[in-house]
């Protein structure tokens, strides 16, 4: 019982909702911390250290989370026993244990500032639970493309360092012609003065920070190649270099996306439910007498708008014959089928597209209720022998009564 508690969803929303609690209260307490520190550098003037303390609503609050946290590890510990440990997600479990003992320590200790770091680590717990699927995709897609963006930086350092040593060269000739303009040459050592100075314009300037115009101006003083080499520059990094990497790293995360089992489950989840709730709306319009069962004749008459088979094929069910898909569904063989019977029919004939397929499938069904049926009816005759045997062995009041010689 304790294991199911702790798998339960509303367990789950609520340690979900203290983790989003928990994550605002530390921004809350690191932005008051650096204004704190601040002004009691401005009071100081800086001339003597000095520590931050904690007021005490945000020591209540520490120990608040810490032990609303250690409860639920406690709690999931008691729950799954060894599979806490041994089981899938030993990793997140160990990595909550770990979490739990950092706010122990932090609660314990005064000088505070490494685990006050640490503690952000928190918010990774989200990953685990379903109600941040979507952020959980995304951090997972960071993750499976650390390797990419590797070598997009490495490439991206080389494109970076090769036109570097080109427009050197140009500053260089340029500034000992003798020809050279004061002011240009100003600007050249600003931006072009040595080799990591000319990388790091390079990159600010297809990054955004900093503007590129009075870049090629100046450039194009030295000579107006290097201006359109400039420009070249530009548009071949912004327009196809940044753009192939993040084509890259979107095919990367697809990819991880499709792999990942736990995303896997909980979208095709999240799908089945959204078709059950159609397939229910679907049904309740079939039904026009509103009694809970549909007739072959309420389906074909409903079957024959085209909306109906637009529906159907948004749902995953190709739409074939009215009667052979009514067929498929009516396993039950009693020309009626109920909402249970419907949806569940739907959603396995959700992948049958080819005729063989139905038949098969219909086959199948029918075998398999039919399979049913005579198990039940043999049991059915089974417990009434067993029932006559009893009568037999005990003797029934109407057969005690004729061997005593009473007359009924």
């Amino acid at each position: 019982s304790l294991r199911k508690l702790v798998n339960h969803n509303w367990f789950v929303f609520l340690v979900s909702v203290v983790l989003c609690w928990n994550g605002l209260y530390i921004g809350i307490v690191t932005n008051n911390h650096v204004t704190r520190s601040i002004d009691e550098y401005s009071s100081t003037e800086g001339r003597v250290s000095f520590v931050v303390d904690a007021p005490s609503w945000e020591k209540h609050l520490d120990i608040f989370f810490t032990t609303v946290f250690t409860v639920e590890i406690v709690m999931r510990i008691l729950g799954e026993e060894l599979a806490f440990f041994c089981g899938e997600e030993w990793s997140w479990n160990l990595l909550d244990l770990l979490l739990v003992v950092i706010s122990f320590v932090q609660c314990a200790v005064s000088s505070r500032r490494l685990l006050r770091m640490l503690r952000a680590l928190r918010m990774l717990r989200g990953l685990r639970f379903s109600y941040f699927r979507k952020f959980r995709m995304l951090v997972l897609a960071i993750h499976h493309s650390l390797q990419t963006l590797a070598w997009a930086c490495f490439l991206l350092f080389l494109g970076l360092y090769v036109t570097s040593l080109v427009f050197l060269d140009g500053v260089t000739a340029y500034v000992a012609s003798g020809q050279a303009d004061a002011d240009t040459v100003e600007s050249l050592e600003t931006y072009f003065g040595t080799l990591e100075e000319t990388m790091l314009t390079l990159f600010l300037s297809i990054s955004g920070g900093i503007s590129w115009e009075s870049l090629v101006r100046t450039l194009t003083k030295v000579h107006v190649v290097y201006g359109v080499l400039f420009v070249t520059y530009i548009a071949s990094m912004m327009l196809a270099a940044l753009n192939i990497f993040a084509g890259i790293f979107v095919n990367d995360a697809i990819e991880m996306a499709q792999n990942d089992r736990d995303i896997q489950l909980q979208t095709e989840a999240i799908r089945n439910k959204a078709m059950v709730k159609d397939l229910k709306d679907i049904f309740q319009e079939f039904d026009r007498d509103q009694n809970g069962t549909l007739t072959r004749q309420e389906f074909m008459d409903a079957w024959h708008n085209p909306e109906v088979l637009v529906r159907f094929r948004h749902l995953g069910v190709e739409p074939v014959d009215g009667h052979s898909l009514f067929e498929m569904l009516d396993i039950s063989g009693d020309d009626e089928l109920d909402i249970d019977e419907f949806v569940t029919m739907c959603l396995r004939a959700k992948t049958l597209t080819r005729p063989v397929d139905l038949q098969s499938f219909i086959q199948q069904g029918r075998r398999h209720n039919d399979f049913i049926r005579r198990q039940i009816a043999r049991l059915q005759r089974n417990i009434e022998n067993g029932v006559g045997n009893v009568d037999s062995a005990m003797g029934s009041p109407h057969g005690r009564g004729d061997k005593l010689g009473y007359k009924t």
